[in-house]
């Protein structure tokens, strides 16, 4: 506000500077042409009183001369009637007398003549040197009336060129303006579509992860709940009896009584050569026991397979599962990368689109100062700054930046704002924890080698099981004490996994939020600089608007100039035409300024005519001029008219 009103008081102070050099140039007119007038006054009121003085006493003698002629002519009557009398009466012959006084009288009127003569030589001498003094001061006002007529019009044309060449810069301008806005308002429209775009790509991003994380939580209650029922049957397993202890204690009561039969059958072969159908019975019962006996034997084996696939399945799941989420973890860093990318695009475009706002503002202040013939200086904007400007603004902001989350009641965790305040930094914040990851392939390594062991010992208990019976219950009691540290083992590596999950989870939430929180400082700072922009091509379009009233006023005023112009030069000699000219100002200015420019180029020769005619009128009104100095005058009007 303040630049602008300093700026409308240096161009009032133009103005009234422009106004006073015109005002002095017009009083310059003015005192010449009163100069002139004096002149001409002066000539004139000379003539006059020549003219006066002369007159009077010419008249005066005229009138004694006529009234001497009259006496003399009466005493002349009387003498020639004595003479004739006297003649009559008197001696004839006598010769006739001649008067003397008749003579004298003849002598003095062509002396009378003479001076009469004299006199008049003197008055045309008197008015030619006013008549002189009147065209030379009548030529030098057309000659100053002609050349301030080339000059009105030269400025006027000068000023019309100038007016259309503005006009027409300025409809380029406003044009190239238009065209700037359009195209920023297409490239905002497109920008805005790509964001809605990339939002709802981030949208169906986030609904499949989500749709992954309820799958994975879907298999690990699964998992959880296969996990209960293998439980409960191993618990059902060891509440019911141990079938080797029975069967050994069978096959030791069996071998009791089987010692017995034997004794019973070496007493009975004695009695009969054929084997007994009790014996034979029980040799069966004895093969289908171990038979039995074997096929459980399988089944355990098969069971600790399956056991070893389902733990190795679900290792393998886990990794697979592990790598799905770096890859995703992956995927959004790339995600994120691309989306400071097309910021820093914004903020050039931005950029650019302030040092193109700034360019216009050169350019219009450029515009005003060829107008005003004013040089006037702006304030540099923030576009024209340098780069440790920018730094120090940069660092001020990251300050108030530490300042605002120490107040804030939500905080953000320092190593997102280091994150935020440093995007290139560490590793650990885009691909996780990696020695959390190698402890954990390092306990799997150690887990799956113990695993082998373990594997190689059952089966070399297997293949010993079959030599030796009698060492079954040990192997398996050994086989269950390190199926239930294996157990114990996967219940460890399932609660890390699930704290790895939970921390994977809230890592993913956390760039979930930084996201969000990026897009919508984006969203502020595009909205800050489209209000910007808007307000800067208001101020342009006011400031064009502006500029475009002072051409017309400016063009209205040289009108006018010129209208006075015309009307100064067509001003009388005399104070008399001089209120006449007031009088005729005052109407003109009333006029509209199109129709004195259309008619100032057309109706000069007739204006001047009819000024000279009227002032040939305000003589002959005039009681000291003679019919013989406005003949002379009006000869003079005829003459310049027809010089014109």
């Amino acid at each position: 506000m303040d630049r602008a009103a300093r700026r409308e008081l240096i161009e009032t102070i133009e103005q009234q500077k422009d106004r006073i050099a015109r005002l002095e140039n017009r009083l310059r007119d003015v005192v010449t042409a009163y100069k002139g007038l004096a002149k001409e006054k002066e000539a004139l009121e000379a003539s006059i009183k020549v003219l006066n003085v002369r007159s009077e006493p010419h008249r005066t003698q005229n009138v004694e001369k006529a009234s001497a002629g009259a006496d003399d002519s009466s005493e002349t009557a009387s003498e020639a009637s004595g003479d004739a009398q006297a003649a009559n009466t008197g001696e004839g012959g006598a010769e006739s007398f001649v008067d003397p006084l008749n003579a004298t009288g003849q002598a003095e009127s062509t002396s009378a003549n003479q001076d009469e003569i004299l006199h008049l030589k003197e008055q045309l001498a008197t008015l030619t040197n006013a008549l002189a003094t009147v065209t030379d001061q009548k030529s030098q006002m057309e000659a100053s009336f002609q050349a301030d007529k080339k000059l009105i019009r030269q400025e006027n044309e000068n000023s019309r060129k100038l007016a259309e060449e503005t006009q027409q810069r300025l409809e380029e301008q406003l044009a190239e303006a238009e065209e700037q806005l359009s195209q920023a308002k297409s490239r905002i429209r497109s920008q805005q579509q790509e964001r809605e775009k990339e939002q709802t790509d981030h949208a169906m991003m986030l609904r499949e992860l989500q749709k992954v994380l309820s799958d994975e939580r879907a298999s690990k209650e699964q998992l959880e709940q296969e996990l209960f029922e293998t439980k409960l049957k191993l618990e059902e397993k060891k509440a019911t009896p141990d079938l080797s202890v029975e069967y050994e204690l069978k096959m030791q009561d069996l071998s009791a009584e089987m010692e017995r039969l034997q004794t019973r059958l070496q007493a009975a072969e004695d009695e009969a050569a054929k084997p007994a159908p009790l014996l034979l019975q029980l040799q069966e019962e004895m093969a289908e026991m171990r038979v039995h006996h074997r096929l459980q034997i399988q089944q355990e084996q098969t069971r600790a397979n399956e056991a070893e696939s389902r733990l190795r399945q679900l290792e393998a799941e886990r990794e697979a599962r592990v790598a799905n989420l770096e890859s995703k973890l992956a995927e959004l860093s790339v995600v994120v990368g691309n989306y400071d990318k097309i910021r820093q695009q914004d903020q050039e475009a931005m950029e650019k689109l302030k040092e193109r706002i700034a360019q216009l503002d050169m350019e219009n202040t450029a515009l005003a100062r060829v107008a005003n013939n004013k040089v006037q200086t702006d304030d540099p904007d923030d576009s024209n700054l340098d780069v440790h400007a920018l730094k120090e603004k940069v660092l001020k902001l990251i300050g108030l930046m530490k300042i605002a989350n120490e107040r804030s009641d939500q905080p953000l965790p320092t190593e997102d704002l280091y994150t935020f305040m440093n995007p290139g930094g560490d590793d650990s914040d885009d691909s996780g924890s990696p020695v959390s990851h190698d402890k954990c392939q390092q306990e799997y390594r150690q887990l799956k080698d113990e695993f082998e062991r373990y594997k190689m010992r059952a089966q070399s208990v297997l293949k010993n099981k079959n030599a030796k019976d009698s060492s079954v219950g040990k192997e398996i009691e050994t086989l269950r004490g390190q199926l239930q540290e294996l157990r114990d083992k996967h219940i460890a590596l399932r609660q890390y996994c699930d704290e790895q999950e939970v921390k994977d989870k809230q890592k993913v939430e956390d760039l979930e939020a930084r996201i969000a929180r990026i897009k919508n400082e984006h969203k502020k700072e595009l909205d800050k600089a489209e209000e910007e922009y808007r307000q800067r091509a208001a101020k342009l379009e006011t400031e064009m608007h502006k500029q475009r009233d002072r051409t017309i006023e400016l063009l209205a005023e040289k009108e006018k100039e010129v209208q006075t112009l015309q009307l100064r030069s067509h001003s009388p000699v005399t104070p008399y035409m001089f209120s006449n000219q007031s009088e005729g100002s005052a109407h003109s200015t009333s006029a509209s300024p199109r129709d004195g420019r259309s008619e100032a180029g057309v109706d000069d020769d007739d204006d001047i005519r009819s000024e000279h005619s009227d002032t040939v009128s305000e003589l002959l009104v005039r009681p000291h001029f003679t019919p013989l100095m406005v003949g002379s005058f009006s000869s003079c009007s005829v003459s310049f008219n027809q010089n014109v």
